[in-house]
């Protein structure tokens, strides 16, 4: 088994790609990938940075993933189903998100990607695995809107 790479749901890479939560997994399907990706454990105050590093190194390996059929149309589709008065359960969420995700990978936007796709880590040291990383932003705002001041 090669462990330098790994298979993900297309929903997963999505979740990265675009930044909207579109794992079928929710965001368990966000945490496995970045974790796998940065080779650590990415704590929730690092979603975003660890989002904004991985993704590049996605499209790189997917490449359709970053095409205007799916970065345009696909995400302009998706964005307005779940602005819908409709949605009204986590349910209802879930089984929308399922068939735009079935229809990218029939090809109903004009590019087949597969259900499933191979996917390396970053560089080595590219990523930090310290916890605190991040929190510093957290404690300035903090500090300037006063919360524990007296």
């Amino acid at each position: 088994m090669d462990v330098t790479r790994m298979e993900f749901h297309i929903g997963d890479l999505l979740s990265v790609t675009t930044g909207r939560l579109l794992s079928s997994e929710g965001v368990d399907g966000l945490y496995k990938i970045l974790n796998f990706m940065t080779g650590g454990s990415v704590w929730t105050h690092q979603l975003g940075e660890a989002t904004a590093l991985c993704k590049p190194y996605l499209l790189e390996q997917h490449p359709s993933l970053g095409r205007p059929e799916i970065t345009t149309f696909a995400m302009g589709e998706i964005i307005l189903m779940l602005e819908s008065d409709s949605i009204a359960s986590k349910e209802d969420h879930k089984h929308l998100v399922g068939g735009w995700l079935s229809k990218i990978i029939e090809g109903g936007y004009g590019v087949v990607i597969p259900e499933y796709l191979a996917v390396s880590p970053l560089p080595d040291g590219l990523w930090k695995t310290d916890p605190r990383r991040g929190l510093e932003a957290n404690e300035k705002v903090m500090f300037v809107v006063g919360v524990g001041d007296d």
